[in-house]
C-alpha cells in the first residue's frame, strides 16, 4: 500500500482513487482510514488486556471488610497477625492502646448543663474511646505500622480493633468465670435511670449534692465495662492466659489492670470498717458474772 501511494505521487495520480472518483490533477493523496468502529473496538481490547497488568504494577490498596469485636473469637491465624505485627513494630508498641482508659466523671462545678445532658456526654465518651475507628487515628504517626499491615493484609481499624478485643480479654481474666454480671448490671441500671431523668442544672446544685452525683455518675463506667467484658468468650481469656507474659511486655498497662478497682464503692461492697481500742479490750475477751449481773422485769 505505501509502495503504491509513493508511485502513484510520483507519477502525479492517486491509486487509492476510485475509478467513479472524478479525477483532477489537484486531488491529494490520502492514506486509506480504518473505519471509525473499527478503531474503537481494537482500542477497547487493549485497555481490556493492559489495565489489569498495569494495576499490578501499583501498589495493591488493602480493603476493609471487617472489624473484630470484644464479644468474638480470636481465631490462630488473627492471633498470629497480631503477634507478627507487634514484634515487628519499633518502642513503645502499642502506646496509643493507653488512650482508651477514661477518667471517672470529673464535671466541673461551672457545668450549666443539665445533669441528664451531662450523662449523655460520658456514654459518648466511652463509647469513643472503644471505637476502633478512633483508635485508629492515633497510629497515625507510626511509620511502619502502614507496611505491616500490608504484608498481612490487614487495615488499620481491623488492627485496633483485634488489639481491643485482646485488651478485653486480658482485663475479664482478672475476673472470675462466675462473676455476677447480672447483680451488678441491675443496680447499675437503676442508678443511671435517675440520672438521666434529672433535669436540675449541674452548677445550680448544692456542694453535697453535686458530689454526690459525681458518686451516683461512676456507675456509668461500671455499667459500660461490665457490658463489655461479660461478651468476651472464654476461649479468649485462655489465649491471652496462655501468652501472658509477652503481652505483659507489649500491653498498655490499663490492660493488665483490674477492671473494677477503681470503681467500686468500698462502703457500699465491704461496709465502714472499725477497729477496738487498746483500752476497752476485745470482745472475746468479756467475762460475764451472774453474782455481779442487775436482774429485773421489764413492766408489762
Amino acid at each position: 500500500m505505501q509502495r503504491n501511494l509513493r508511485e502513484g505521487s510520483r507519477n502525479g495520480r492517486c491509486n487509492n482513487v476510485m475509478p467513479s472518483q472524478p479525477r483532477s490533477p489537484w486531488t491529494p493523496c490520502r492514506r486509506p482510514r480504518w473505519p471509525r468502529a473499527r478503531s474503537l473496538s481494537v482500542l477497547r481490547i487493549v485497555l481490556v488486556v493492559a489495565l489489569p497488568w498495569l494495576s499490578g504494577c501499583a501498589e495493591e490498596e488493602v480493603q476493609f471488610t471487617e472489624i473484630k469485636r470484644p464479644g468474638e473469637r480470636i481465631t490462630a491465624a488473627e492471633w498470629g497477625a497480631f503477634e507478627r505485627i507487634v514484634k515487628a513494630l519499633p518502642e513503645p508498641k502499642l502506646a496509643p492502646l493507653a488512650d482508651v482508659a477514661m477518667p471517672l466523671p470529673q464535671w466541673q462545678d461551672a457545668r450549666t448543663l443539665p445533669v441528664q445532658e451531662l450523662v449523655f456526654e460520658e456514654r459518648r465518651a466511652l463509647a469513643d474511646a472503644w471505637d476502633p475507628e478512633r483508635v485508629a487515628r492515633r497510629f497515625a504517626r507510626s511509620r511502619s505500622l502502614p507496611r505491616l499491615l500490608r504484608r498481612e493484609r490487614l487495615t488499620v481499624e481491623q488492627f485496633t480493633s483485634l488489639a481491643l478485643a485482646i485488651g478485653a480479654a486480658m482485663r475479664r481474666s482478672k475476673l472470675p468465670e462466675d462473676y455476677p454480671w447480672e447483680d451488678l448490671l441491675q443496680r447499675g441500671r437503676g442508678a443511671i435511670d435517675a440520672l438521666q431523668r434529672d433535669q436540675r442544672l449541674f452548677s445550680g446544685l448544692p456542694v453535697d449534692v453535686r458530689h454526690r452525683l459525681l458518686d451516683e455518675a461512676v456507675w456509668l463506667h461500671r455499667v459500660d465495662r461490665a457490658q463489655r467484658l461479660r461478651e468476651v468468650p472464654a476461649e479468649n481469656v485462655a489465649l491471652v492466659n496462655k501468652h501472658a507474659d509477652w503481652l505483659a511486655e507489649v500491653m498498655p498497662q490499663f490492660f493488665q489492670s483490674h477492671p473494677l478497682d477503681d470503681v467500686t464503692d468500698m462502703l457500699e461492697e465491704y461496709g465502714l470498717p472499725f477497729s477496738e481500742l487498746a483500752e476497752t479490750g476485745r470482745d472475746d475477751e468479756l467475762r460475764w458474772n451472774p453474782a455481779q449481773a442487775v436482774i429485773g422485769r421489764a413492766a408489762p
